[in-house]
């Protein structure tokens, strides 16, 4: 009975999730859905019209009367008198007839446009830069646009497409549900526009995370429930039902999720001793096939050993842990720095755990995402794979299904290690095909070089050249090399210099520095003959007045409008170039995470000079080729 009413639920559950909302929550002609103070609020020329006429001595809102958890809410406003502001993840204060609610606030009005603040809680949460802002804002009697996303404990707050706040809520008290309203400041008076105002709630996947120990039971198993279900509400993209047992691994009981999760040991016979039922697990392999998602995590490889069809999907079976829990810190190599379980690690990661090789294993089945460095592995007598190929995270395609393994996993500290977590997030996020977590699952690749290769000797710009145009006209930036940093000539003109070779896949790195109201690019894969070269673009910008593309952007493709680096600062800028996916970070954040277009795959790098009055500076310019997706 307990095990149908479970099934039961998850599908009532999974029939809620289906029936999200996206689309308009003002009709544009009534304030049907909406609860306010009749004088105050109206529909003209199909906007809300909020109005006082006179000081009021508190606020009061436009309430709409659904509440919301997880979404991207868009909307058009203008302010013509006072201050307003719109409420999210809301509840009511004091009197309901007074309209007054507590919560989370886009806020707008001179000094505010854009900040979040916390109405009736904690105050202001991040102020925007107003300076800022001013550039972005409209004109009076035009429309500006607003975006607030609220997904998991993630806020961020887009006005006329420049991110103004980006906040994390980690007081799991604060209430991650609530009420959209529209507010008139007291003082007044006041007057205000709404329109087009929507909302698109993000789906919430349905994660099993099943802990069973057939066989060795690891001490971290209890923390590392508690980890998964924080993930999936941090992140706002699932919810995790946790299990010690095999009840839900059926055929019925997988109908109520999206994702299952291992972190288990046993044989069969271990397993079905422990609630599994071997056509239970035949129907995991088959729904997995069908178009699910499967992941492991450490010791899922150390489970159904002697069954083929599981370490089959999985793509590999524990052999021994060469590395143990309490050995030195090793050196793990990210060989897919592009994939969402590797956009967040570090190059050489170093951690302190237990490492697994593996047998029933083979990188022409699998796509490696993480390896254990050759220094580690060398040193390691009881590393005993011969070909010296030590995978610590894969990812593959299975039917129509994903998988994705991490090894990582034995030691407590490591579920509290926010770069492992990021990790799993990333891999389970890869393998449940939520959009923006894209990435490669290309098999049999070579393991590239794990080390940066400079790209200048630091001494002389030896065999790079300038630009050849194809109209003729020179390239007039005068470009040189003083004690290791590059730089181009005071007094120079328009121009880019070229890398001597060309690139297709790479991860790349450079600090740059760049003068106030000076511009300038990084470009790869780029080609020789326009005055703008073709290829890509990674800008350099500051405070450059008449660009407001800046620094982090990918340029015309994925612009960047924050002030995240101050002018003749240093900073650095990576790039990730893998098949048509396209990674920047600037000082390791990352800025630009796009899937591009199948155009411009291979070319050079290039420096650009802007204008006579640019001052720019590079040093340290490294690339770690990666390999070719379409030559193996």
């Amino acid at each position: 009975m307990r095990r149908n009413l479970v099934c039961i639920l998850a599908f009532w559950v999974g029939s809620l999730a289906s029936a999200l909302w996206a689309g308009p929550i003002f009709d544009g002609k009534t304030l049907a859905g909406w609860q306010g103070k009749t004088d105050h609020w109206s529909v003209k020329d199909g906007a809300i019209v909020g109005k006082t006429d006179k000081e009021t001595g508190s606020d009061t809102f436009l309430v709409h009367e659904m509440p919301f958890e997880n979404f991207i809410l868009t909307l058009d406003f203008q302010i013509l008198t006072g201050n307003s502001g719109v409420q999210f993840r809301s509840a009511r204060a004091e009197k309901p007839e007074d309209f007054i609610l507590a919560g989370y606030q886009a806020d707008m009005g001179v000094g505010h446009f854009g900040s979040l603040h916390d109405v009736r809680r904690r105050g202001t949460l991040q102020e925007a830069r107003q300076d800022w802002v001013a550039r972005f804002l409209k004109k009076p009697g035009e429309w500006n646009r607003y975006e607030v996303h609220a997904i998991g404990s993630r806020l961020t707050l887009r006005l006329n497409g420049l991110i103004t706040a980006e906040y994390t809520e980690k007081d799991d008290k604060i209430p991650r549900s609530g009420l959209i309203a529209l507010e008139l400041h007291a003082g007044g008076p006041v007057e205000v526009l709404y329109r087009d105002i929507k909302v698109e709630e993000i789906p919430q996947r349905k994660l099993l995370y099943v802990t069973t120990s057939g066989g060795y039971a690891h001490s971290s198993r209890p923390l590392s429930r508690e980890v998964v279900a924080k993930l999936g509400r941090d992140s706002g993209r699932f919810v995790a039902t946790t299990t010690d047992t095999g009840e839900l691994v059926t055929a019925e009981g997988l109908k109520g999720f999206d994702v299952v999760l291992f972190y288990t040991t046993g044989t069969m016979e271990q397993l079905l001793a422990k609630g599994f039922t071997k056509d239970g697990l035949q129907a995991l392999i088959q729904w997995v096939k069908d178009g699910h998602a499967f992941a492991g995590v450490h010791s899922a490889t150390d489970t159904l050993a002697d069954w083929e069809p599981y370490w089959d999907m999985l793509g590999g079976t524990f052999d021994g842990h060469p590395w143990n829990a309490g050995d030195p810190p090793i050196h793990i190599d990210v060989e897919d720095p592009s994939h969402p379980a590797a956009i967040s690690v570090p190059h050489k990661w170093l951690i302190q755990d237990e490492i697994y090789q593996m047998k029933n294993y083979s990188r022409d089945r699998v796509h490696v995402i993480l390896s254990v460095n050759r220094s580690s592995h060398e040193r390691q007598e009881s590393a005993k794979r011969a070909d010296g190929d030590y995978a610590v995270a894969w990812c593959r395609d299975f039917g129509k299904g994903k998988v994705f393994y991490s090894a990582l996993g034995h030691r407590e500290d490591v579920w509290t290690n926010s770069v492992y977590t990021m990790h799993v997030l990333g891999g389970l996020l890869w393998a449940m095909n939520v959009p923006g977590y894209e990435g490669d699952a290309t098999v049999g690749l070579k393991k590239p070089a794990s080390e940066f290769l400079p790209l200048f000797d630091g001494v002389t710009l030896s065999h790079w050249t300038k630009n050849q145009r194809d109209d003729g006209q020179p390239d007039e930036a005068e470009w040189e090399m003083v004690d290791g940093v590059l730089q181009g000539k005071p007094g120079s003109k328009h121009g880019h210099l070229f890398s001597p070779r060309e690139y297709e896949n790479f991860h790349f790195s450079a600090e740059a520095k760049i003068n106030d109201d000076g511009n300038s690019g990084m470009y790869f894969r780029a080609k020789k003959g326009k005055k703008w070269p073709e290829g890509f673009e990674a800008q350099v910008n500051s405070t450059f007045q008449r660009d407001l593309v800046r620094t982090g952007s990918l340029y015309f493709l994925r612009p960047v409008y924050e002030y995240l680096v101050p002018p003749d600062t240093w900073f650095t800028q990576e790039v990730i170039a893998y098949g048509n996916h396209v990674v920047i970070k600037v000082n390791g954040k990352v800025t630009v995470n796009e899937i591009v277009k199948d155009s411009h795959q291979r070319g050079r790098f290039a420096f650009q000079f802007h204008d006579p009055t640019c001052r720019v500076q590079f040093k340290n310019m490294r690339v770690r080729v990666l390999p070719s997706l379409t030559a193996r």
